[in-house]
């Protein structure tokens, strides 16, 4: 039986799965869309799965994919929290690899491309990328360069599963010479390399609360790293990102 003995998961395209640490579906552990998980170094998840639902052949609103069906904790705070759209910003691998050489170290470089007819240079845009990896299993580092600036990285735990890097178009005097409405993003010494899911604002949305629910505290991370750096003035002077398995944020110029 797979009673309690759940280490690793395989969710098909278009299908979800919820695990339950309880019978007759209580008491929920977690919820996965398309990919593949280990669950081994998660405590809360692992070989902790008593019952589960799968359904398959969803087909939910972007808000509702984003929000997993919970509120932004900004609306009741009275912000006009916008729903993110689906299908705008398009994320493609340009590389990718695998290397034994300093133990298991996953690498990409990838390009996300904008239309432009979707945004306009005043309000400018938000793109959230969404890796479904449990921030336990996350780590490595992250490189963006100059027309686009990281606005944050959010720990997500609960309703959602997952880290993000939260990407806005740049405000610094930067101009985009070639292939305006892309950026590029290189990720090294990852456990793994899921495709991200990527949500997309058509304005510069800089409300924490319009990216709750459970955006963890230890979000704050990120805020704190700019803080404590002697190089590092402010979020949009960040190009390099390191995420080390204990959780904790560093960042450089």
């Amino acid at each position: 039986m797979y009673s309690n003995r759940v280490s690793h998961l395989v969710v098909s395209s278009g299908c979800e799965l919820e695990g339950f640490n309880q019978k007759n579906y209580e008491k929920l552990i977690g919820k996965w869309t398309e990919g593949s998980y280990s669950l081994i170094n998660n405590r809360r998840q692992n070989d902790k799965m008593t019952s589960f639902k799968c359904r398959c052949n969803i087909v939910r609103d972007c808000g509702e994919l984003y929000f997993n069906g919970v509120s932004p904790v900004g609306d009741s705070h009275g912000l006009d929290c916008k729903n993110p759209q689906c299908g705008v910003a398009q994320f493609t691998f340009i590389d990718k690899w695998h290397s034994t050489n300093l133990g298991i170290d996953h690498g990409f470089v990838a390009k996300i491309t904008l239309p432009e007819s979707e945004y306009d240079d005043v309000d400018g845009w938000t793109v959230s990328i969404r890796f479904p990896i449990h921030r336990s299993n996350f780590h490595g580092r992250f490189e963006l360069f100059q027309n686009a600036d990281i606005w944050n990285v959010l720990m997500k735990e609960g309703v959602v599963d997952a880290v993000e890097f939260v990407v806005q178009q740049t405000e610094s005097n930067t101009t985009d010479t070639f292939d305006v409405g892309s950026f590029v993003i290189v990720g090294r010494q990852m456990p793994s390399i899921p495709t991200p899911e990527i949500f997309f604002w058509s304005h510069r949305e800089k409300h924490w609360n319009c990216y709750n629910p459970d955006v963890r505290r230890s979000s704050n991370l990120f805020s704190q790293a700019v803080a404590k750096s002697q190089h590092v003035k402010e979020p949009a002077f960040v190009r390099n990102i390191k995420l080390k398995p204990n959780g904790n944020i560093f960042v450089q110029t």
